[in-house]
């Protein structure tokens, strides 16, 4: 067990939002106060800053895609960024609005295994599709309480069969939809026992399909088996 506090010769961590490792066991951990993705080799040693505040943004999501380039959600900006590994940029998509294409402060971001691109449009209450190449696939979600309904989703991950799972934060619920967008099932509700949340935030899958979500309001990590 170890910690990183600090990067780039002491600057130290302000508000660290999300992290994404890649195939080389680089660790990226996002800088939200600080404006800033920061690359740590495998060690935990500082390698570079990807991004930097000369530019107004606020990097919350990240991703890393099949071809280790690291993908990151800009919530002020309403865009998704995209970096080669060793720091330059790739190219960006994305505009504020509700039209498909376009965001209203979008916080997570996943990959799948066809390098398909999924963004959670959290104040549009969707998510949306879009191939390597940015282009618009598809869009599901709407706002409401009910299957396939959301308030305000957050975190967003894939398993090895492409199903999408999502955090939807308002809702205290995870819920699982395949890759075309259809609802497939959810759990949770608000409370504070095991399989209740207070908000959930971000979401991750392993190679088993065990399911980890952040239960930010009861300031804990709830792991569930494949659903």
């Amino acid at each position: 067990l170890s910690q990183i506090t600090s990067y780039a010769g002491g600057v130290l961590f302000l508000s660290t939002s999300s992290v994404a490792v890649d195939s080389n066991n680089n660790l990226y951990v996002s800088d939200y106060v600080n404006a800033v993705v920061v690359k740590f080799d495998s060690n935990g040693n500082y390698v570079i800053n990807v991004g930097t505040n000369a530019d107004y943004w606020l990097p919350d999501g990240i991703a890393i895609d099949h071809n280790d380039n690291l993908l990151i959600v800009d919530i002020i900006n309403n865009k998704i960024v995209e970096f080669y590994s060793s720091g330059p940029n790739v190219g960006n998509f994305g505009s504020k609005g509700s039209e498909n294409g376009q965001f209203d402060a979008p916080e997570g971001v996943a990959v799948d295994s066809q390098n398909n691109i999924y963004i959670t449009d959290t104040n549009n209450n969707r998510v949306e599709k879009f191939d390597s190449s940015y282009n618009f696939i598809l869009k599901f979600g709407s706002e409401g309480s009910g299957n396939g309904q959301f308030n305000g989703p957050d975190g967003i991950a894939i398993d090895k069969n492409d199903n999408i799972y999502v955090g939807d934060y308002k809702n205290n619920c995870i819920q699982k939809f395949d890759t075309n967008g259809n609802y497939i099932s959810r759990w949770g509700r608000y409370g504070h026992d095991l399989g209740e949340f207070v908000t959930v935030d971000g979401i991750a899958v392993d190679s088993t399909g065990n399911i980890y979500a952040a239960d930010d309001g009861n300031n804990r990590i709830q792991v569930f088996p494949p659903q």
